[in-house]
């Protein structure tokens, strides 16, 4: 959610086509770990705590990539 969130603060303030396009691409990417990462704690192979810690850290990126809006 907080990904959406963030592409969508992009587009309203009329970001460069370019940032927005890499934020795009990096949700996507984020998108397709998160549901490894997911997999993985249901099947016992990482610890919850883990997977939320790595969640965490995960919003740097889209805030990085929203700076200067």
């Amino acid at each position: 959610m907080f990904w959406l969130r963030g592409v969508d603060h992009m587009k309203k303030n009329a970001a460069d086509p370019k940032r927005i396009a890499a934020a795009e691409q990096a949700m996507k990417d984020f998108r397709i770990e998160a549901k490894r990462r997911k997999a993985e704690v249901k099947a016992g192979k990482m610890a919850e705590r883990d997977f939320i810690g790595w969640l965490l850290k995960q919003r740097g990126i889209i805030d990085e990539l929203k700076q200067d809006d």
